[in-house]
C-alpha cells in the first residue's frame, strides 16, 4: 500500500495528496518527488495496529493496493476499508501485468517514463535492486520473464516515449534476445 504524502506550502505540514490542510492550503495534485510517497504495508491477513496508526497519522483518504488475490487477501482490503474512505487495486494478470500498471499508475502521479528499468520477474532479487534504483531516477520499473518479453511490458514500451532502458540483472536474469527485443520495443535498440 502506498500513501501518496507531501508537505504543505502553507505550513510544511505532510498531507495527503490533494488533501485541504488545517491551515487553509491545499496540497498539490501531483508531485515529481516519489520519495515523498511513504511504503506502508499490512500482513496477509489484515493491516495489524502499526498500519491502522499511521493511517490515522496521516489523516489517510485513499490507499492504493498493488497485487493480486492470490497475494492480498479480502480481510486486507476489508481492513483498510475500515480506516480510509477509498481503497485502490492495482492487481493485473500476473505480477508482469501489475507491473505495467504500477508502472502506469506512477507515470500519472509524476513519474519518468522516459527512465525505464526492466528486471526478471522470475526471481525476486534483481527487481528488488532495481525498485529502489527506478526511484531515485525518478523512473519506473517493469519485469519480464527471463526467455521470452512479457507482453504487458512490451506494450509499454512501445506506447511511451523510453529514452533511457536500463535491464537488471544481466544476461543470467534476462536473456540477451529478450533485451534485444526490449530494447527493439523501447525504440533505443
Amino acid at each position: 500500500s502506498i500513501l501518496k504524502v507531501v508537505r504543505c506550502p502553507s505550513c510544511g505540514k505532510r498531507k495527503l495528496l490533494r488533501q485541504r490542510c488545517d491551515c487553509g492550503g491545499r496540497t498539490p495534485a501531483r508531485t515529481k518527488n516519489l520519495a515523498d510517497w511513504p511504503l506502508v504495508t499490512g500482513a496477509a491477513s489484515g493491516i495489524g495496529a502499526a498500519t491502522a496508526r499511521a493511517l490515522a497519522d496521516l489523516a489517510a483518504e485513499s490507499v492504493t493496493v498493488v497485487g493480486g488475490r492470490g497475494i492480498v487477501q479480502p480481510s486486507l482490503l476489508d481492513g483498510l476499508r475500515a480506516h480510509v474512505d477509498r481503497v485502490e487495486e492495482l492487481a493485473g494478470a500476473d505480477h508482469v501485468e501489475t507491473a505495467v500498471l504500477a508502472a502506469r499508475a506512477a507515470v500519472a502521479a509524476g513519474a519518468r517514463e522516459d527512465v525505464t528499468l526492466v528486471a526478471s520477474g522470475d526471481a525476486f532479487p534483481d527487481a528488488l535492486a532495481a525498485g529502489p534504483a527506478a526511484i531515485a531516477r525518478g523512473g519506473v520499473l517493469l519485469l519480464t520473464p527471463r526467455d521470452t518479453v512479457g507482453a504487458p511490458t512490451e506494450s509499454f514500451l512501445r506506447e511511451t516515449d523510453v529514452s533511457r532502458l536500463r535491464i537488471a540483472g544481466g544476461t543470467a536474469a534476462v536473456s540477451e534476445d529478450v533485451g534485444a527485443q526490449l530494447a527493439n520495443a523501447a525504440g533505443v535498440g
